[in-house]
C-alpha cells in the first residue's frame, strides 16, 4: 500500500472521534453510537473487516464490551433465480451446501462488490438494515448482552486473528499520526 493507509486511519479516527489510550465506558463521546462496517462480500472485504476489527479490539478494547457498538452490513455474494424465487447467499459456503441438493435450473449472479447491486437491490437491503446486521461484542462479556433483536451475533475473539505484523504497522502508523 502506498501512503493512503496513514490517511485512512486518520480518517476513522477522525470521524468517529476516537481518541488513543481513551478506555471507552459509553459511545456519548464519540461522533456515533454504532459503527457500522461496509464492505465487499468478497475475500478481500472480508480482509479489511477483519483489519478494521482488529484495529478496534488493539486499541479500544472497551468499545467491544459496548452493547452493540460494532455490527458489520452483510449483503449477498450470489443470488440464485428461478422464475419468480430468488435465494440470497451470504457466503459461498452456503451456496456450495445449497447447491448440493438444489433441484432444476436456476440462473445465478454473482455480487463482486457492492458496486454489483442495482438500484432496487440497494433499496432492498436498506429497507431492511435491522435483519443485515451482524453484531460483533467480545466474548469475555457475551452472557451480559441481549443480542436476541439482532440478526446474528458473532463473538470476536472467533473473528479476530491478532497478527503482530498488522497490530505492529497499525501502531506505527497512528504514532506517527
Amino acid at each position: 500500500m502506498s501512503g493512503g493507509c496513514e490517511e485512512e486511519i486518520q480518517n476513522i479516527c477522525r470521524i468517529l472521534g476516537l481518541k488513543i489510550g481513551k478506555k471507552y465506558e459509553s459511545t456519548k463521546e464519540l461522533r456515533y453510537g454504532r459503527l457500522i462496517i461496509m464492505t465487499d462480500q468478497d475475500t478481500d472485504g472480508f480482509h479489511i473487516k477483519g483489519l478494521i476489527l482488529n484495529f478496534i479490539h488493539y486499541f479500544w478494547p472497551s468499545l467491544l464490551k459496548l452493547n452493540n457498538f460494532i455490527f458489520a452490513f452483510q449483503t449477498p455474494v450470489l443470488k440464485a433465480f428461478k422464475g419468480k424465487q430468488v435465494i440470497n447467499f451470504f457466503s459461498i459456503p452456503d451456496y456450495i451446501e445449497w447447491k448440493e441438493t438444489s433441484t432444476g435450473i436456476w440462473k445465478l449472479k454473482y455480487y463482486k462488490g457492492l458496486g454489483t447491486s442495482t438500484v432496487k437491490e440497494a433499496e432492498e437491503y436498506f429497507s431492511n438494515i435491522d435483519n443485515l446486521l451482524t453484531a460483533y461484542i467480545n466474548d469475555e462479556i457475551c452472557d451480559d448482552i441481549d443480542t436476541t433483536d439482532k440478526a446474528d451475533t458473532v463473538i470476536m475473539n472467533t473473528v479476530i486473528k491478532k497478527t503482530k505484523k498488522a497490530v505492529k504497522r497499525v501502531k506505527k502508523i497512528i504514532k506517527e499520526s
